[in-house]
């Protein structure tokens, strides 16, 4: 695969078409994958002795929730996909003669490229190309967890912290995957294996 020096896109953004949730089989950290399994021990796999999440029938991630990341809702979004489609290395490529995968940072050099099956390649504001590679080199050394740039604005925020614990807050959620409350509809996330314990809702995506 030809992947793309960064120097070469003229800007990048999440599109939330969930493309690469569809296509790609995700392979996670056994941390990452300790953590997902406390509560959804039937949605992870580990084939060839590496974990990685489960699949759907027709290939989707097990987590994919329309076309946005349920784990990237409740803070669990595993590092592959936090990543994706950016690829950081210490080292060129090959077929980068001209350095245009060169970033400088005040500490060292790093060499970024992208995944040129990605949709929102050339999309977005080019103002904030640079921001969203500071930030992907952040998360990939390990210095920054949280997003912004580098994921979809459309999930910032989405969690509601606070558990509803009782029908009679929101009528209807025991049975069904969806709900009204206060003129909102909202998504069950009792739906996705959470017990009633860490039962909480997650608004449903719009526009």
């Amino acid at each position: 695969m030809n992947y793309i020096p960064w120097r070469l896109t003229k800007s990048w953004t999440c599109l939330m078409c969930g493309r690469c949730c569809k296509r790609y089989a995700v392979n996670l950290t056994w941390k990452e994958y300790s953590e997902i399994s406390k509560f959804w021990p039937d949605k992870v796999r580990i084939r060839n002795k590496e974990p990685y999440l489960g699949r759907k029938m027709d290939g989707r991630c097990e987590f994919l929730w329309g076309n946005a990341c349920f784990l990237e809702m409740v803070g669990m979004k595993p590092l592959a996909c936090k990543l994706w489609p950016f690829m950081v290395l210490t080292k060129p490529l090959k077929i980068d003669e001209n350095f245009d995968g060169l970033y400088r940072t005040n500490e060292r050099e790093y060499f970024v490229y992208l995944n040129p099956n990605c949709y929102g390649i050339n999309r977005g504001n080019p103002v904030e190309l640079v921001n969203t590679i500071e930030e992907v080199i952040k998360i990939w050394n390990g210095s920054k967890k949280e997003q912004y740039y580098s994921t979809s604005r459309k999930l910032l925020p989405r969690v509601l912290s606070n558990p509803l614990l009782s029908d009679k807050e929101a009528p209807g959620c025991s049975s069904n995957k969806k709900t009204t409350l206060e003129g909102e509809t909202w998504a069950c996330a009792h739906s996705f294996g959470i017990t009633p314990s860490t039962l909480k809702y997650t608004r449903e995506l719009g526009d």
